[in-house]
């Protein structure tokens, strides 16, 4: 069953990649361009793992797919265990390690709310006979668990920015839900909505509770319109990823653009339209917006990321991570590398710069291997992942 599933998800992860991607999460690219069971799999993961150790991140826990923060230093992670999806709970303080909840299937999908009260997921259970989608909401404080059929893996819901609640579409059109009270709140009544049946949907909640933008669409390109007090106000077209979208505040937001293997982080002022591109094109930007330190966080060509909002400023740390997310004070920050959890203090790793590009030299060593046995390569895009990944550390360990 569990090879199956695997089967399932890599064929799925090819698609993901070439067909027009739509997840906010990133995924292992060096296991998509490489063949399975290469040596220069096992390299690269080893060289990268090594970065880690060289900035003194601590471990959490293995086998992570999604991971964020809960109420103070507590981290709220979940686990990928094939049949099975664990939720998990880590305090860095006393190091105390709980599993709050169980799940049937993979996860595919998760967003955790602020201040930890609850988190959404969705999962897959692959059978020999069918495959089952699911929606979950599982409160973080007590375990206890929603789950409902789901129509598929695609991300149609959010989590608002008070934590208390998330925007999902249902019969009636878009919906606030507040998981502590049942309490069903109606944004935008379906007949507001404009959109062709196939399209998939996603609402995102701006800061100041008026603002609403929804993305519909499907195959990697989605229409942004921006309701205000329920009423359409603008729109526009160019967001890629119906998941990857974040409001800055009640004027800005950040999204993925372009197509798939060159996107970019795009910041815009729905208020005015005027757009702002940071940092290369990418294969991914796996984006998350901190708002407790204004920073953006995303991927170049795999590398961690840092956009500073107040002061326009951009870092490219070479240590490759996905998932990043930023605890309440703002420096340490969640990040997954090969399925590992770790946790690095911000400041520190800006400290060790220097030996940390000394590190990641190894990692362009692996990837320069890599170049001359072409018949490790998975697939015919694999040469031009493999030069711009050397590229990008040539760059950054200058």
């Amino acid at each position: 069953m569990r090879n199956t599933a695997r089967g399932f998800f890599r064929a799925l992860l090819l698609w993901i990649i070439f067909a027009g991607p739509v997840y906010s999460r990133d995924v292992n690219l060096d296991a998509v361009y490489f063949k399975v069971g290469s040596p220069i799999l096992s390299r690269l993961t080893t060289a990268k793992l090594d970065l880690y150790s060289t900035v003194n991140a601590a471990i959490i826990d293995d086998e992570v797919a999604y991971a964020g923060w809960g109420s103070g230093s507590t981290l709220v992670y979940i686990r990928d265990l094939g049949t099975k999806t664990e939720i998990c709970t880590c305090s860095l303080e006393t190091r105390v390690q709980k599993t709050i909840a169980v799940l049937g299937g993979a996860p595919v999908t998760a967003s955790i709310a602020s201040g930890g009260r609850f988190l959404c997921l969705k999962t897959i259970l692959v059978s020999e006979e069918n495959i089952e989608y699911h929606f979950g909401v599982v409160d973080i404080r007590t375990g206890k668990t929603k789950i409902e059929r789901s129509s598929g893996l695609f991300c149609d819901y959010s989590i608002t920015p008070f934590g208390n609640s998330y925007l999902q579409k249902r019969k009636r059109g878009i919906e606030e839900i507040f998981p502590d009270t049942n309490v069903v709140r109606l944004i935008i009544p379906e007949k507001q909505i404009v959109h062709q049946n196939e399209d998939l949907l996603c609402a995102y909640f701006a800061p100041n509770g008026s603002r609403v933008a929804l993305l519909t669409g499907g195959g990697g390109s989605y229409q942004t319109t921006i309701y205000d007090n329920g009423v359409i106000k603008s729109s526009f077209d160019g967001a890629a990823s119906i998941s990857e979208f974040a409001w800055l505040d009640s004027r800005r937001a950040a999204y993925r653009t372009g197509y798939a293997g060159n996107y970019r982080l795009a910041i815009r002022d729905v208020s005015v339209g005027t757009i702002k591109y940071v940092g290369n094109n990418t294969f991914n930007t796996n984006l998350s917006w901190a708002p407790q330190n204004s920073t953006v966080s995303f991927l170049q060509d795999g590398c961690i990321s840092f956009y500073m909002i107040n002061n326009d400023t951009l870092e490219i740390f070479p240590i490759e991570g996905e998932d990043v997310s930023f605890a309440s004070g703002g420096n340490r920050f969640a990040a997954l590398c090969g399925g590992r959890l770790f946790v690095v203090h911000r400041e520190f790793m800006r400290s060790k710069i220097v030996e940390l590009k000394r590190s990641a030299s190894a990692v362009k060593n692996v990837y320069k291997d890599a170049a001359e046995h072409k018949e490790l390569f998975e697939n015919e895009f694999s040469s031009e992942y493999v030069a711009r990944k050397i590229s990008l550390y040539e760059r950054i360990c200058k």
